[in-house]
């Protein structure tokens, strides 16, 4: 059976409902309907950005991880002609390479928000590997090393 723990975050920074914000299951940590607390929502898109990868950041720390060890990412906006902000942000947020990342538009988010977050992070720190640059391109597209 997979030993599966509800991860302790200072404050609720969720989307009101009945599910947890994080569950840490073995190596795997997944992060839910992240959204800016209520007195943070007259902050600008940027701030709430600011605002929600610095506290994924901070709980990742709690757990002795990084925000690096974030592997996936589904952002929802209300406005995806800022998505150009967000992308911003990532670059100064992650290592290369970044998590992959689904952005999607949509007309509300609970709270008012202007962004939702969900994140998937794998701890990393008891395996040995090396994540190589592709052969053809130089970069991190995913094809597999020959």
């Amino acid at each position: 059976m997979l030993a599966k723990k509800k991860v302790i975050l200072i404050g609720k920074k969720n989307a009101e409902g009945s599910c947890s914000t994080a569950i840490k299951v073995n190596d795997h940590v997944y992060f839910s309907g992240l959204v800016c607390d209520n007195t943070d929502l007259e902050k600008s898109f940027e701030d709430q950005i600011i605002y929600l990868l610095d506290y994924l950041k901070y709980a990742l720390e709690d757990i002795d991880l990084t925000i690096n060890h974030i592997v996936k990412m589904t952002i929802y906006l209300t406005n995806i002609d800022q998505k150009h902000l967000l992308d911003n942000y990532l670059e100064r947020y992650f290592d290369d390479p970044l998590p992959a990342l689904t952005v999607l538009g949509c007309y509300s988010i609970e709270k008012n928000a202007n962004i939702l977050l969900d994140a998937h992070a794998i701890d990393t720190s008891d395996q040995d590997f090396e994540l190589n640059p592709c052969l053809g391109c130089g970069d991190y597209c995913g094809v597999p090393q020959l």
